[in-house]
């Protein structure tokens, strides 16, 4: 019996270093968590037809996905191509531009239609192949994707 009271007692004792271990392990997991979903984000191509010249940023390339910016610097309208919401890769592209789902990218853009301030509202296909088709064929097209054929397009670099 004092036996099993001693071993109680220290494991007690130590319980606090038992929680500060399980503390540190989830914040390290979460970390490695975190630090991977953000190398997923980073895997995107900025695509674009092969005679559009013009040069874009981060930031430039957020309002354009946001519907925030809706002309080249040429003054023609972009033609924003994005995946539809049945396609796998709307959810990365959810994920690395909006935070979140493909429901806050239909919502986001919805409110901008109804609203009267999307000049022009995306284009939307379904699979990587058919967006490249697309950009190929219009000068004025601008896609992200995560992966394809280069041949037939352009990818952008985004300046720092």
């Amino acid at each position: 019996m004092i036996l099993t009271f001693h071993i109680k007692k220290v494991n007690s004792k130590y319980k606090w270093l038992m929680d500060f271990k399980r503390l540190i392990t989830g914040m390290f997991f979460t970390g490695f968590l975190i630090s991977l979903q953000a190398q997923e984000k980073s895997n995107y191509y900025v695509i674009c037809n092969k005679q559009n010249n013009a040069t874009l940023n981060e930031k430039m390339l957020k309002e354009i996905l946001y519907g925030e910016v809706a002309y080249w610097p040429s003054g023609e309208i972009i033609n924003l191509v994005l995946y539809k919401s049945t396609s796998p890769e709307s959810k990365k592209f959810a994920e690395s531009f909006f935070g979140g789902s493909v429901i806050n990218v239909q919502k986001h853009w919805l409110s901008l239609v109804f609203q009267g301030r999307a000049a022009q509202p995306p284009l939307f296909f379904e699979t990587t192949s058919e967006i490249i088709n697309y950009v190929e064929t219009s000068q004025n097209a601008i896609a992200v994707i995560f992966s394809g054929p280069w041949d037939k397009i352009k990818i952008m670099e985004l300046e720092k």
